[in-house]
């Protein structure tokens, strides 16, 4: 296992994220290969007002990427000059704090995921078993999308999003040539709200997982 490998495996086992220095996109792909296939591979310019896709000022910045896809990878070309970051929400450490009641609540209560258009949406459960794919033992998968959410109309989703506002989000800002490895089953991620474009442009990988059997371009 070459240093780099062993490097992102250690923040990955702290954190649920890892940064590490990649030259080119296809540096960022080689370095993936061990942590699965590449199913998806686009550019992310930053938009302005990202917040639009928010209700109001309560609810999080931070949400889940697709469930089908176990590891989601942000490769930076042109950095935004100025200074914006990636959220991201390390939400499984408070959850493992939550009550036995609200945990098994969790497991039962589904969140709709964004599909293509004209299909019926997919379902999946806020919190499910990670099986032979948890770093330990107790650790489960979390899919949270904030549209979904309204306070006051669960008690236990609304736990939920107590802790993770509590414990608040990380801001990773990417330099050129560096990447971000997010393991879209434990940390939630967003982009730091702008009002104006930028010439910030990201190149974001999703790796095939085995929570679903197909992952739709949304997100």
């Amino acid at each position: 296992m070459s240093s780099q490998s062993i490097h992102i495996h250690r923040q990955l086992a702290t954190k649920g994220w890892a940064v590490f220095d990649s030259e080119s996109a296809r540096d960022t792909r080689h370095a993936l290969r061990e942590f699965g296939e590449v199913v998806s591979r686009e550019r992310i310019p930053h938009q302005p007002d990202v917040r639009t896709k928010h209700v109001d000022d309560k609810m999080p910045q931070v949400h889940s990427g697709h469930p089908g896809g176990r590891w989601i990878c942000w490769h930076c070309v042109t950095p935004d000059p100025l200074g914006g970051a990636i959220l991201l929400n390390p939400i499984w450490i408070p959850v493992l704090g939550l009550p036995a009641e609200t945990k098994q609540a969790l497991r039962e209560l589904t969140m709709g995921v964004p599909g293509r258009r004209g299909e019926d949406a997919e379902l999946c459960p806020v919190l499910r078993n990670l099986g032979a794919q948890a770093a330990t033992p107790s650790c489960e998968a979390i899919f949270f999308q904030p549209w979904f959410w309204r306070e006051g109309a669960n008690e236990h989703l609304d736990a939920l999003v107590a802790k993770m506002k509590a414990q608040g989000n990380d801001r990773v800002r990417l330099s050129s040539g560096q990447a971000l490895l997010v393991d879209n089953a434990r940390v939630l991620h967003g982009f730091e709200p702008t009002a104006e474009w930028r010439q910030t442009l990201l190149i974001r990988h999703r790796l095939w997982g085995s929570f679903t059997e197909a992952i739709d371009e949304w997100d």
